[in-house]
C-alpha cells in the first residue's frame, strides 16, 4: 500500500481541525499576512520558477491545495456551527478556543494592515512573523542563517516541525481540544508528524541546493522526532490543563478508548495492566511515551528502563490524587527530555530502524497495543520506518491497515496476531 493511500485514516482527523497553528504567537514581530507573499514576483506564480532556489509558487499551492488555507472557513460550516451550538458558543469563527488553531491567532498588536484571520493558517503561522526578514530574505547575498536571525522559523528542523504542527494536532500548554469540545462533535485528534507532512501538498523541492542550505531529514528520523516531542509535550499538557478543582479531570488528556468502546466488548487485560490500575480507570494517553522508550533504549537501555518504570508509576497515580499524578508527570518529563536529546543526537541507522520495527511488533504481539489509537500509531510508525528501507516494503502492512478500517469493530487480538505474523 502506498503511503498516499492513507487518506481515509488521515481525513477522519482533519475534518474540523485542519491547522498546524501559530509557530511564533509569543514574539513581538508583525504578521504581514499572506497577501504580502502572494504576488507573482514573490511566491504567487502558478508554475515553479526555473532560475530560483525557491519554487516561487508556494502561495498558489497553499491557497489551492492545502487544507490550512481553508482552516478558518471550516469554522463557518454546518459541522462547526453544530459543535459551537452544543457548547453554547454563538459563533465558532469568533471564539478564541476555535481560532487558536483554525487561524493564525496572534494578538491584535502583532497584526499588520494586510493580516486577516480569514486567511486561515497562512505562511507566517509556520514560517514566523515576516516583518523582520521580508525585505532581506530574497536578496542575492541572503543566507538561511541570517534569515533565521531575522525571525524566519527553521521549519526544516524536525523538532521545530513537531513543535509547530503538534501544537494544534496534538495540543500544547495553550491549546487543547478538550473533552467538552469532542463531546460537542469534534473528531478525535490523530496525528503522526512524518505521515501528515508526507501527505500534505509540498511547496518546496528537496534538491541539491535545498540540501546544501537546510539539510534533508528522512521519514524515520522525522517520525522519531515527532514521537519524542509528543511525549514531552504531553507531560506539559498534563501540567497546564489539570487544575485539580473539578470533580473530574480534563478527560481530553487521557486515552479515549479506555472508556469509549462498545459495552459488549470482550476485554482481556494484560497482567501488567491489572497490576497498574483497576479495570475502568482512566489511562494516560501514553503511546508516545512507550514508543520513545523503545527508540531511546537502542542507545541507552537504562534510560529506557527508567521511562518505563516512571510511566508505570504515572499510571498507578491516576487512582491516588491529582497532585501525585502531576508530580509523577513532572518527574517523567525530565526523563523524556533526556530521551529526546538521545534520539536527536544522530540519525537512526538502518540497524536501529530494523530494531525499532522488531521491538514495536514484539510489543504489539504481546497485546500491549490495546486499543484503536495505539494500533493506529503502530501502523503509522511501521509505515514511516518502511519508507526509508530498501528491504522493508510498506505493502506488507496492508493487512494491519485493514484492521483499522472500522473503529467500532476494532479487535486488539487481531492486531496482536498480525504483529506476530509480521515478526516471522
Amino acid at each position: 500500500m502506498n503511503r498516499h493511500s492513507l487518506s481515509r485514516l488521515l481525513g477522519a482527523g482533519l475534518i474540523v481541525l485542519a491547522s498546524c497553528g501559530p509557530a511564533g504567537a509569543a514574539d513581538e514581530a508583525q504578521r504581514l499576512g499572506v497577501a504580502s507573499c502572494a504576488s507573482s514576483t514573490c511566491h504567487g506564480r502558478v508554475s515553479p520558477a526555473n532560475n530560483s532556489y525557491a519554487q516561487l509558487n508556494e502561495y498558489f499551492l497553499w491557497s489551492k491545495y492545502d487544507r490550512h488555507a481553508q482552516a478558518y472557513r471550516t469554522l463557518e460550516g454546518d459541522w462547526s456551527k453544530r459543535i459551537a451550538a452544543n457548547m453554547g458558543i454563538a459563533d465558532a469563527a469568533r471564539a478564541p478556543e476555535c481560532l487558536v488553531c483554525h487561524s493564525d491567532y496572534v494578538p491584535e498588536a502583532q497584526r499588520g494592515p494586510r493580516f486577516q484571520l480569514r486567511d486561515g493558517v497562512g505562511c507566517e503561522a509556520c514560517h514566523g512573523s515576516a516583518s523582520g526578514y521580508i525585505d532581506a530574505h530574497y536578496g542575492p547575498d541572503a543566507s538561511h542563517a541570517e534569515n533565521i536571525a531575522l525571525g524566519l522559523t527553521p521549519s526544516e528542523n524536525p523538532r521545530v516541525q513537531a513543535q509547530i504542527c503538534q501544537s494544534c494536532h496534538v495540543g500544547d500548554k495553550q491549546r487543547l481540544v478538550t473533552h467538552e469540545i469532542m463531546a460537542a462533535g469534534h473528531p478525535r485528534l490523530r496525528f503522526e508528524l512524518d505521515t501528515w507532512l508526507t501527505n500534505m501538498p509540498v511547496h518546496h523541492s528537496e534538491d541539491a541546493d535545498y540540501a546544501q542550505r537546510k539539510g534533508i531529514t528522512n521519514g524515520a528520523d522525522r517520525w522519531a522526532a515527532g514521537i519524542a516531542a509528543a511525549a514531552v509535550d504531553y507531560m506539559d499538557m498534563l501540567q497546564a490543563h489539570l487544575d485539580g478543582h473539578s470533580l473530574t479531570p480534563e478527560l481530553g488528556l487521557f486515552d479515549c478508548h479506555a472508556c469509549h468502546r462498545p459495552m459488549d466488548t470482550t476485554v482481556r487485560r494484560t497482567s501488567g495492566e491489572k497490576w497498574l490500575t483497576p479495570a475502568g480507570s482512566i489511562r494516560p494517553n501514553d503511546y508516545a511515551i512507550r514508543t520513545l522508550a523503545v527508540v531511546a533504549g537502542l542507545r541507552d537501555a537504562a534510560l529506557a528502563d527508567r521511562i518505563s518504570q516512571q510511566n508505570r508509576t504515572l499510571h498507578r497515580s491516576t487512582s491516588q490524587s491529582v497532585a501525585r499524578f502531576k508530580n509523577r508527570s513532572a518527574d517523567l518529563r525530565d526523563t523524556l527530555t533526556r530521551a529526546q536529546a538521545v534520539v536527536a543526537s544522530r540519525p537512526l541507522s538502518a540497524s536501529e530502524r530494523a530494531a525499532v520495527r522488531r521491538a514495536l511488533l514484539q510489543t504489539a504481539s504481546e497485546g500491549y497495543f490495546r486499543d484503536y489509537a495505539d494500533a493506529e500509531q503502530l501502523f503509522l510508525a511501521l509505515q514511516a520506518l518502511a519508507a526509508v528501507s530498501e528491504a522493508d516494503r510498506a505493502g506488507q502492512y496492508d493487512r494491519l491497515f485493514g484492521l483499522l478500517t472500522n473503529e467500532q469493530n476494532f479487535k486488539p487480538s487481531r492486531v496482536a496476531a498480525e504483529a506476530g505474523s509480521l515478526l516471522r
